[in-house]
């Protein structure tokens, strides 16, 4: 029920718990680089800059969204998930985490 409640809030802004924060912490940030090259390229003025998330064993976003919804599950009282995936993503982060 917190995974809908939160889904279908109206609140344009929604508290990450601590608990989630914390696991997060473990591998961020992210580096940020300067796409100095594509700038030059791209024959501009403004300042492009990308993460590099390829230094992160979780892959790119799995971590931002399955952490929370095991942590929603786990203060509903679930006992067990069970992760469906087609590329492994999800359930190697659940694992790592």
């Amino acid at each position: 029920m917190s995974l809908i409640e939160q889904e279908m809030s109206q609140e344009r802004c929604i508290d990450i718990p601590e608990e989630v924060r914390e696991i997060y912490k473990l591998c961020r940030p992210s580096p940020l680089f300067c796409a100095r090259r594509l700038e030059k390229f791209q024959d501009i003025t403004a300042l492009i800059y990308f993460k590099n998330e390829g230094v992160s064993i979780y892959s790119s976003h799995k971590r931002n969204t399955a952490v929370p919804q095991a942590y929603y599950n786990m203060i509903d009282g679930t006992k067990a998930l069970t992760m469906e995936t087609g590329a492994v993503q999800w359930g190697s982060t659940l694992a790592i985490d």
